[in-house]
């Protein structure tokens, strides 16, 4: 499907993942930290080497001396450098490198309406770029037709997917020409998808950790008076046996930073919906309370549509990885960042399907659906206003 990124989507993408871009770093924007860091970094063995050597930083003439200038305007007055010595701690490459995004993350953050910046925020959570660095490979599960990997994109981007805004052809709400509307659309099963689609994984990586898992077991809370229903209550997504010396239920829920109900923090802190909706499952109908009375501990694991995932979860998915790497050759970082690539792509598979589906106005998130949905939005990129809805 053709699509052209705007001069301000472009400037996004060349950002890294850590600021919601594509990591497709630009080597003019980058030449001066990378000469920069090199030339820290190797001052003290040319020192070393010819103990006559001097610092070129000042000399105006030299090449550190005129890189120093352009690196310190494309960074904040906190990050900005002096070549005069040689540096006690030399600065990596990666490091300066951050501190050009960062300079221009703020000011690109400053023009973006609220919607926007909530969007931006949750692309910086854990585990929201991890679909980014995965293979596309259908062996290992991670690949991808091609319509939903551009619409994922175009969503991380900023990009507008439709020409203005509709009405969802699912529930009759209002559906943005971003497509975020399908995050919190009541309608068509998405968000029980994205929900099944997170747990399921779960259970496989749980599993690989030898921690025995159950998904949606049934009777873990007994009744009470004041609660006499509580055995059909299913307060575990993910049911493990032993967790820290006792058994555990880990509850899955996917919430966007665009619900009417988002915690205000989610315009300047990447995760806050997901924080704010794990205190709100902690509490719900007491389940947390109930299920340490029960001798279980209760773990919410809170995700939001873009892959990313709240504290409780990235703790316990970093637990897994431990567990799973004491019986591997694996590291547990290694595990880590490859069950982060197959949940993100899990969730945002289903938050495409779910995009497009609404798109063309299709209930249907099976190939033919898709195929027309490449079409219809090939010819929204091209300008066309026409929509199947």
């Amino acid at each position: 499907m053709a699509w052209s990124p705007t001069d301000a989507q472009w400037a996004q993408a060349s950002r890294g993942f850590q600021f919601a871009g594509l990591g497709l770093h630009s080597s003019a924007d980058h030449a001066a930290p990378a000469y920069m860091a090199s030339y820290c970094a190797t001052l003290k063995l040319c020192q070393e080497l010819d103990p006559a050597y001097v610092c070129e930083g000042a000399d105006p003439t030299s090449a550190v001396c005129q890189s120093t200038p352009s690196f310190n305007a494309s960074v904040e007055e906190a990050d900005r450098l002096s070549v005069q010595s040689a540096p006690d701690h030399p600065p990596s490459q990666q490091l300066l490198s951050q501190a050009v995004d960062n300079h221009r993350h703020v000011a690109f953050m400053a023009g973006l309406n609220d919607s926007d910046q909530k969007q931006v925020r949750s692309e910086q959570l854990k585990g929201a770029s991890a679909y980014l660095e995965s293979v596309p490979s259908k062996e290992l599960g991670l690949a991808w037709d091609a319509v939903e990997f551009v619409t994922e994109v175009k969503i991380r981007l900023l990009a507008d997917l439709l020409p203005e805004d509709t009405w969802c052809p699912a529930c009759d709400g209002v559906l943005d020409k971003k497509g975020r509307h399908a995050a919190t659309c009541p309608s068509w099963g998405d968000r029980t998808r994205r929900h099944h689609a997170a747990r399921n994984r779960c259970g496989v990586f749980a599993s690989a950790a030898s921690l025995h898992p159950t998904l949606e077991k049934p009777g873990l809370l007994q009744p009470s008076p004041a609660q006499p229903n509580a055995n059909l209550r299913r307060a575990a997504d993910v049911f493990l046996p032993s967790w820290n010396g006792t058994p555990a239920a880990l509850d899955f829920a996917i919430t966007s930073p665009h619900r009417v109900d988002a915690p205000p923090e989610a315009l300047t802190t990447p995760g806050a919906t997901a924080t704010a909706y794990e205190t709100y499952k902690r509490s719900f109908k007491n389940t947390a309370a109930d299920c340490e009375a029960q001798g279980m501990a209760f773990i919410p694991m809170v995700g939001e549509p873009t892959g990313g995932w709240g504290p409780s979860a990235a703790c316990t998915f970093k637990a897994f990885a431990k567990a799973q790497a004491a019986g591997s050759d694996a590291p547990a970082s290694t595990i880590l960042a490859h069950e982060f690539q197959h949940l993100c792509t899990a969730i945002r598979r289903v938050n495409a399907r779910a995009v497009l589906c609404r798109c063309t106005g299709l209930s249907d998130g099976g190939t033919p659906a898709l195929t027309e949905a490449a079409a219809v939005l090939a010819a929204h990129a091209d300008g066309v206003a026409s929509t199947a809805a």
